[in-house]
């Protein structure tokens, strides 16, 4: 892989982190106006996120290294993501293939961590959590891969970089 990809997967992660909590503020501050409220400002998703990442993680007692294990690996899925997905730029990874595929195949890696990290409790309602999680995931899986699919088609390839370039070059040909 260049170094100018490196830079841009780089460049992509960072916007991503940085404007993650930019549009959860918008969001909450745009739902509160609607309802009439003054809400708690644009902010406020990154006092949230220092108050959290200041606080001690708990381990319930009976849990398995899935507890420690899960979080991570949402993590490295979602930067994963955040670098793969073309924000800034169509990164051209070697390494990582930039396939359509691989990515919703990250993002339901994503799914399943959470999902085993509520089952890992032992508690009723991390069961019932987790079933919720994986009966959306279940149906919403097979909706991105047919969309997914659909990208593909016209390009003949399930290449990001190819798929941006094809939509760049030919905006209306889907």
């Amino acid at each position: 892989m260049s170094g100018l990809g490196v830079l841009l997967a780089l460049v992509q992660v960072v916007v991503a982190v940085v404007l993650a909590p930019l549009v959860i503020g918008v969001t909450r501050q745009t739902r509160a106006r609607l309802e009439g409220r003054v809400g708690a400002g644009l902010l406020q998703p990154w006092r949230d996120l220092r108050k959290l990442l200041a606080k001690t993680p708990l381990r319930a007692a009976g849990t398995s290294p899935v507890t420690a294990v899960a979080p991570v690996v949402l993590l490295t899925s979602s930067l994963l993501l955040a670098a793969l997905v073309p924000l800034v730029a169509a990164v051209p990874v070697t390494l990582v293939p930039g396939d359509l595929f691989v990515v919703v195949s990250v993002l339901l890696l994503g799914t399943v961590a959470i999902a085993l990290l509520g089952l890992d409790a032992g508690s009723a309602f991390g069961g019932m959590g987790s079933s919720r999680h994986m009966t959306i995931a279940a149906l919403v899986e097979p909706t991105v891969l047919v969309s997914v699919y659909a990208l593909s088609i016209p390009v003949g390839s399930s290449s990001l970089p190819l798929i941006v370039a094809a939509r760049r070059d030919h905006p209306a040909g889907i």
